[in-house]
């Protein structure tokens, strides 16, 4: 059997390779003599007395078949093989240092280094050269942008799902991280929207089943926590004007039920609709009564809308104006988000008009029984918006009142 030195260094022989500048074939070398080391030393070892040595010898054949070849020291002829998992680590470390921190996406140089080096990862995995738990443990002590990880993925080298949850997991400000780089996916010049919005459909789409079906952990809540930060930083850049923003939104998802539960999608929409509602809420309906001054200037922007739009898709009209009444209940609104979900209500559906004044019948008609003047001006505060949008919408303020 090995002993604790042997065992350990054999262990710093693979991270060596990844964290140092020596040789790495030196270091190969070395592993595989201590690789040699431990099958001798295991061969004479009296079978009947093992049982405890049992799981020990086999997690380090597993990690000896991962670093090492069977054949013997590299020659050189070897060193133009399949590179082992430890230096396909220290490959894609390379690329990912030399990325800029100030862009989400690789420049077009390194991006070709890193298909050259996916297309080496593909082939050690579709060879069973690649010990996927150590490459993906490995990497987990480090940064990665959000493009290497994905390629990652795509190439089967590491679990996507598996990653992000070991990472939150792991590293305590990871949500944040991972947030702000999500939101820098979001915008971008239109030649580049396509790898953007599909990069940050499939990290969205992986953040949804944790959050919106599994039982609550803490791991689920900091990814509720990462999906909330980046809907609210594209609301805030839809705010500002920013006109180039993309999300990943429910119908990216709901071609892929094998992947995202439809159960799920809807959650993430009533949830998201309801964030939006109540983004820049800051006053009572009452006091937004009471401080308008032009009903008629209300605008929403176009990236907005089509975002409302998007999160409609998997509700119908009922369960919509069920999270608008949840949403006017709370103490604060946002009238400039109220006037873009309306705005929307009527674009999206035939009914909403007639049956908009049916509900608001029916608010004033609950308040006057309860004698509740606060509840009066849902209604009519919901009529004024309505009304400020057209008579194609909704007939004027006048005429509903009459």
């Amino acid at each position: 059997m090995l002993s604790d030195d042997d065992r350990l260094g054999l262990i710093d022989a693979a991270n060596q390779i990844i964290d140092s500048t020596l040789d790495s074939k030196a270091l190969f070398n070395e592993a595989y003599l201590l690789s040699e080391k431990f099958k001798a030393a295991n061969q004479s070892i009296d079978q009947e007395n093992t049982s405890k040595e049992t799981g020990e010898s086999s997690a380090i054949e597993r990690f000896l078949r991962a670093t090492c070849s069977n054949s013997g020291p590299l020659s050189g002829k070897e060193e133009n093989l399949l590179l082992q998992t430890p230096n396909l680590v220290r490959q894609v470390l390379e690329i990912s240092q030399e990325a800029s921190c100030q862009e989400p996406l690789l420049s077009g140089t390194l991006r070709e280094r890193l298909a050259v080096c996916m297309e080496i990862v593909q082939l050690s995995w579709e060879t069973s050269c690649l010990n996927q738990k150590m490459f993906t443990s490995m990497l987990q002590r480090h940064t990665l942008p959000l493009e290497v990880i994905w390629n990652l993925h795509k190439a089967s080298a590491i679990d996507l799902g598996y990653f992000i949850t070991s990472k939150l997991k792991r590293e305590e400000a990871y949500h944040i991280k991972l947030s702000k780089a999500l939101v820098a996916l979001c915008v971008g010049p239109p030649e580049n929207q396509l790898l953007r919005q599909t990069i940050l459909s499939d990290f969205i789409m992986y953040l949804l089943t944790p959050t919106f079906l599994e039982k609550k952990t803490s791991e689920g809540q900091l990814q509720r926590q990462v999906l909330n930060t980046v809907l609210q930083d594209v609301l805030e850049l839809s705010n500002a004007g920013t006109e180039e923003v993309s999300l990943a939104l429910p119908s990216n998802f709901l071609a892929t039920s094998n992947v995202v539960e439809a159960k799920v999608v809807h959650k993430y929409a009533v949830h998201s609709l309801s964030l939006i509602l109540s983004h820049g809420a800051s006053e009572s309906v009452q006091d937004c009564m009471k401080s308008e001054a032009d009903w008629m200037s209300h605008r929403s922007s176009c990236v907005l809308q089509a975002m409302l739009k998007e999160f409609f898709l998997p509700l119908n009209y009922p369960e919509l104006t069920g999270v608008l009444h949840r949403s006017l209940e709370h103490q604060c609104v946002s009238s400039r988000h109220i006037y873009a979900y309306l705005s929307c209500l009527y674009t999206c559906f035939a009914e909403a008009t007639s049956s908009m004044k049916d509900y608001l019948l029916t608010l004033i008609t609950i308040a006057l029984e309860n004698s509740n003047s606060m509840d009066l001006y849902i209604p009519f505060f919901l009529a004024r918006l309505s009304s400020a949008m057209g008579s194609h919408c909704f007939p004027s303020y006048g005429d509903w009142f009459q």
